[in-house]
């Protein structure tokens, strides 16, 4: 029996233009210590540690200006685990009579993500998520499919106010992306072109960096906002831009229960007290100059000497002595020697490895990438190693995976809540035998109703003197009904799937072997679904495809098999039996011929 919730949200009237743009600059305000520092952190990983004021001082010490990017390697790491670890997205039936359909609801789901490449977003919303510190996506319905978009980290909007790392707690959420004043007017028939925004609407005193974030000058742009925002418990929607209001309205998509909901999820690396979100580069920064300047005031001291006045009476000047001690075959002008500071250099090095070691600690560890093992570790034991390297960042990598589930289950609500129509899924990726499943499969029956005539009244049979009948196809239920299915979303990560499949499928082989026991007998489709085999579900149904061919008739390639190596065997028999009884005779014949060579005295 499912659950009665009674949706007691109550209307309330949406928000003016004024108040939306106080919102925007409300999140820019509280956010613009935060914008910079991110914008900071991104720098780093691309290689931009040093600022023009450090290399105008580098420069003039004459100090090489190096610096070793321990950020981009560490990153580069955390992504490559991420992307590849798999993830398997399964539907429980939350009431008996949803029982047969989870399987259903799992492929509507596989296909549904495919169609909206959601690995992609995953791959583009987990750069932002450790660098920038937050990752975003929204979910629409564009009229046809169930679109996922990423949100770019710069264009993401969020109530400043909300502390929790998936925003539940948030009082509104939006993008907004400059537009070209022309494409805008091609989407919103009530915009207009050529309005100017003000600096200062509705009293509210603009500053530079507001005046750049609504517009650019430069390519005649408007920053258009797309914003959910909640009243009263019920989520509105609101498109617009600093001067124009194009649209507002009651959020379209809704929950299970019919609920209002917003349709952008998200969720940060971390949220500091003051509500600063930020990424897994924030703390990485300090150790990251530091080893840039040990580095550089290193490789100074190893690359100069300094020298010093041995005799008064020299008439080498002080620039010619540095000169000639920073060439490798320069003469050192008399009364000048050069003076030994390796202790110094050492000590910075010591320091500098130090440095290194601090900031390679928060990388990911040998163990979590793989490396700790031998070439020839099997995908089980690798398996274990990664997840003990797992361990410290078990946080971090389990808050994507929640935003990913919060993702899915949106895409679940939309898909229930528009996709009414008759339409295919494809089931399988094996291109040599498709499958398709159906789904909101209309069942139609002959039924009886009466002939209308153009009056809209019943005809009359003359013949009979009642209402003329005719025979209609008449739709009387719905195979796979979407909007009827009762689903639990639950998302499962099989890390190192590769080799881990690879083990699995040789021991079921080995097992089956020793046993002999054939891939097509039910008991052997029990030992899959208790392994640890990823796609086992796909295994299975192809084990039960090709069991149902071969009950059909067709040819059972296993009993062929089996019947060829049986034959194989009695032919190898008999050749053998043959060339030993030809063994025997030549063996005979030559004893035959040693005997009469003997009795007639024949020799060699």
């Amino acid at each position: 029996m499912e659950p009665i919730v009674e949706n007691t949200q109550e209307y309330v009237a949406p928000k003016s233009l004024n108040q939306l743009v106080r919102m925007v600059d409300e999140y820019l305000s509280s956010n613009l210590e935060n914008d910079e520092n991110a914008k900071r952190d991104r720098d780093y990983f691309d290689g931009k540690q040093l600022s023009d004021q450090v290399l105008e001082t580098l420069k003039a010490r004459g100090q090489p200006t190096i610096h070793t990017n321990v950020i981009k390697q560490a990153i580069s790491g955390m992504l490559g685990v991420l992307d590849s670890t798999q993830t398997a997205i399964e539907a429980y039936p939350r009431t008996y009579k949803d029982t047969d359909s989870a399987d259903t609801a799992t492929k509507i789901l596989r296909y549904l993500a495919d169609r909206g490449q959601l690995q992609k977003v995953k791959r583009d919303g987990s750069s932002n998520f450790f660098i920038e510190g937050t990752a975003a996506a929204i979910i629409e319905y564009d009229g046809n499919e169930i679109t996922t978009s990423s949100i770019r980290w710069s264009e993401f909007v969020f109530d400043p106010y909300s502390r929790e790392h998936n925003f539940s707690d948030a009082t509104y959420l939006g993008v907004g992306k400059l537009m070209d004043r022309s494409d805008v007017s091609a989407l919103y028939t009530n915009f207009e072109s050529k309005g100017s925004d003000s600096e200062d609407l509705f009293g509210i005193k603009d500053s530079g960096h507001k005046a750049k974030y609504w517009s650019s000058k430069d390519r005649d742009m408007v920053r258009v906002l797309d914003l959910y925002y909640r009243v009263g418990g019920l989520w509105h929607r609101a498109v617009f831009t600093q001067s124009e209001l194009l649209y507002a309205g009651p959020s379209e998509y809704e929950d299970d229960y019919g609920f209002s909901i917003c349709p952008v999820r998200a969720t940060s690396y971390e949220v500091s007290r003051e509500g600063e979100r930020y990424g897994h580069v924030r703390n990485m920064v300090p150790l990251q100059d530091e080893v840039n300047a040990r580095r550089s005031r290193f490789l100074h001291l190893v690359n100069h000497r300094q020298v010093q006045q041995t005799d008064l009476r020299s008439r080498g000047s002080e620039a010619t002595a540095k000169r000639e001690a920073a060439k490798a075959d320069g003469a050192i002008p008399f009364g000048w020697a050069t003076s030994n500071v390796q202790d110094m250099a050492q000590g910075q090095m010591l320091i500098y490895e130090q440095s290194r070691a601090d900031l390679e600690r928060m990388s990911p560890s040998p163990a979590l990438l793989g490396r700790s093992g031998g070439a020839n570790e099997s995908g089980r034991a690798r398996m274990i190693s990664q997840q003990a390297g797992l361990s410290e960042h078990a946080r971090t990598f389990g808050r994507l995976e929640e935003w990913e589930l919060e993702i899915y289950r949106t895409i679940w609500a939309a898909a229930r809540q528009y996709m009414t129509e008759t339409f295919v899924v494809r089931i399988t990726d094996d291109p040599r035998s498709p499958q398709f499943l159906t789904i909101n499969e209309e069942v139609k029956e002959p039924m009886p109703k009466p002939v209308i005539g153009e009056d809209d009244l019943p005809v009359i049979d003359p013949m009979t003197g009642q209402p003329a009948i005719q025979i209609v196809e008449t739709t009387v239920a719905k195979n796979n009904e979407l909007a009827k299915l009762d689903m639990d979303i639950i998302l499962a990560t099989v890390p190192d799937p590769i080799s881990l499949q690879h083990e699995v499928f040789q021991t079921l082989l080995e097992y089956a072997a020793s046993t002999r026991l054939s891939p097509f007998s039910p008991e052997f489709a029990a030992v899959i679904e208790m392994s640890p085999m990823p796609n086992k579900r796909e295994t299975l149904e192809r084990l039960q495809a090709a069991m149902e061919k071969m009950s059909s008739g067709g040819p059972n390639p296993v009993e062929e098999k089996l019947s060829q190596l049986a034959v194989s065997k009695q032919e190898a028999e008999i050749q053998s039996e043959l060339a030993d009884a030809a063994k025997d005779n030549a063996k005979a014949k030559q004893t035959q011929m040693e005997v009469m060579r003997a009795m007639f005295g024949v020799r060699d």
